[in-house]
């Protein structure tokens, strides 16, 4: 069986990365570039370097600026207006997870038209994007490269996800020095996210050998480098090890399409308001011991990578479980795996159950997803 692999066109990767965007290829000819701009996640300094060196290359600028973490359809109708108004022919996402989500969500939009809400599900699109250059300053979703996006529908308040190979970015920098403005919590939220893609990534059922080595390396490599980065922020050598990191997950969860455990934290977040990479540190222990269950396998590959070492032990009494080795490697980045501890209440778990079901996207993980199987995670984790 034959296997399709997918990357961004190009991805600058390292430190200093940020300063080849003048070099790009895809700015030629163009006339207007329409930034996309998280103020809290953008080194100023870096912005101003950046739109220096676009309007060198004699191309008009426009900006969009409301945008957070979590996107909704009333920011995006906002960021379209905005666009339109432009005549926009490029757009440059610089950010976190938000900005880089509208970034890709808007170029998709302007050459397929209709309503934003339309998108939700997979490969619904029928056209190429805009062009899209993605410039990521976190280094945990891999927005930046994926081909996935969320967002929430401001009237229902559904978390709804796409799915779709035209919203991997035309260009991606992955930059360590972008990151220093993160607080430890964020960096260790980020980190925990690339770590739980990877976990899916070498789960799912369109895994491949080439897949696999990303995702592996990308677990080992995050394991090693975290908590180093957790503690300090300003050692870009951890901060460049966790995005290179975040560069190899995003290769193999783009291709493996495996989005359980985002489905699941998203719709935590959605109904209950507790952050996503909260929700994703909460469920990961347990979502893992139900892979172990079914995947003995390749859960020993993920466990293997992630060894023993640094992990403080409770006692000598014997071997540490799978789930109990995860629980104690987030708690060293000071990340609950408890629901309960975080805000959530129990009368909330059949709400996020029937949420998690509600959506239709593909999970390709080899656990039958069903209302017994989400509800018993749920109490695990809470």
């Amino acid at each position: 069986m034959a296997h399709k692999f997918q990357t961004p066109s190009i991805v600058y990767a390292g430190r200093e990365a940020h300063e080849q965007l003048k070099d790009l290829d895809i700015l030629e000819d163009r006339k207007h570039a329409l930034f996309i701009i998280d103020s809290s996640k953008v080194d100023q300094d870096i912005e101003a370097c950046c739109k220096k060196d676009v309007q060198a290359l004699g191309i008009k600028i426009s900006e969009f600026r409301e945008v957070g973490n979590r996107v909704n359809t009333d920011q995006l109708d906002a960021c379209i207006k905005v666009f339109n108004e432009a005549g926009a022919d490029v757009v440059i996402a610089m950010g976190g997870i938000g900005a880089v989500q509208t970034g890709k969500l808007v170029g998709l939009w302007a050459t397929n038209g209709g309503a934003i809400k339309n998108y939700k599900g997979a490969n619904t699109s029928k056209h190429p994007p805009l062009p899209v250059i993605a410039v990521g300053m976190s280094a945990g979703s891999g927005a930046a490269i994926a081909n996935c996006a969320c967002f929430v529908d401001s009237k229902t308040r559904d978390n709804c996800c796409v799915h779709d190979k035209n919203l991997i970015p035309a260009a991606a920098f992955l930059d360590p020095g972008l990151t220093a403005w993160q607080s430890p919590k964020e960096t260790a939220c980020d980190g925990v996210l690339s770590l739980a893609y990877a976990v899916e990534s070498v789960t799912s059922d369109l895994a491949t050998p080439v897949t696999d080595a990303c995702a592996l390396a990308a677990i080992g490599m995050t394991v090693r480098w975290l908590p180093v980065a957790y503690s300090n922020g300003h050692d870009l050598n951890a901060r460049e090890q966790i995005m290179y990191g975040q560069q190899l997950v995003s290769m193999a969860k783009c291709n493996c399409h495996s989005s359980i455990i985002c489905k699941i934290a998203g719709q935590i977040e959605t109904h209950t308001y507790i952050p996503f990479g909260d929700a994703v540190a909460a469920v990961l222990p347990w979502l893992l011991g139900a892979y172990e269950e079914v995947v003995p396998g390749k859960v020993n590959s993920i466990r293997q990578v992630v060894g023993s070492d640094g992990i403080p032990p409770l006692d000598k009494s014997g071997p540490i479980s799978t789930v109990e080795l995860f629980r104690r490697f987030l708690e060293q980045v000071d990340l609950s795996t408890r629901l309960s501890f975080l805000g959530m209440e129990e009368a909330a778990i059949p709400v996020v159950t029937k949420a998690v079901l509600d959506n239709e996207l593909p999970e390709h993980t080899p656990i039958t997803v069903d209302d017994q199987m989400i509800s018993d995670l749920l109490r695990k984790a809470f």
